[in-house]
């Protein structure tokens, strides 16, 4: 179950930025900070560190800067993608975690990656932390557009992402991080 949220201080998505405004989520009376023209938020609550640590590595992804994100998880860290996904398959271990996602180079091109929108950051507890994507990306042979929603349940120990589950819709990832 998430940590009870507080009316206390925002954390914010990006601190070097001056014009971050406090919005609702629309679940209750939850505040959060928000961007103009970037709806990524964070919620109130959380544990700074794991979100954090969270964060760079889906900051360091987005930029196409994949080793620098590879290097926030823990060598033996497991992963299970989607169920909708033909590559659903549990992955243990860094390498083949790693063959999972460039994998995708091929269907989507290489800079896929810039096209997951990090929407909300969101720490569910024990050390998991909910990140809600929007994708965007385009076939790389078809030039077929996708528009999917993505979450991904990031489970942090000793300053390392030791697992992730993810899913096809933001309402999945609630569920399987507690918080619906």
């Amino acid at each position: 179950m998430a940590p009870p949220i507080s009316r206390g201080a925002f954390r914010r998505f990006h601190p070097n930025d001056e014009q971050e405004t406090a919005k609702s989520t629309g679940a209750g009376n939850n505040p959060v900070i928000a961007r103009p023209g970037n709806e990524a938020v964070y919620t109130e609550g959380m544990s700074e560190a794991d979100v954090a640590l969270v964060r760079q590595a889906v900051e360091s992804f987005g930029r196409n800067d994949r080793d620098s994100a590879w290097g926030l998880w823990a060598a033996d860290g497991t992963m299970n993608a989607p169920k909708e996904w033909p590559e659903a398959a549990s992955s243990t271990g860094l390498d083949q975690i790693r063959r999972v996602f460039d994998g995708f180079d091929e269907a989507f091109g290489p800079n896929w990656p810039r096209d997951m929108t990090a929407k909300r950051f969101t720490d569910s507890g024990g050390g998991r932390v909910l990140v809600e994507y929007d994708w965007r990306p385009s076939g790389a042979a078809s030039g077929a557009s996708v528009d999917q929603q993505i979450s991904g349940v990031y489970t942090v120990r000793d300053g390392r992402i030791i697992h992730a589950d993810f899913f096809t819709s933001h309402e999945e990832g609630r569920k399987a991080a507690g918080l619906e």
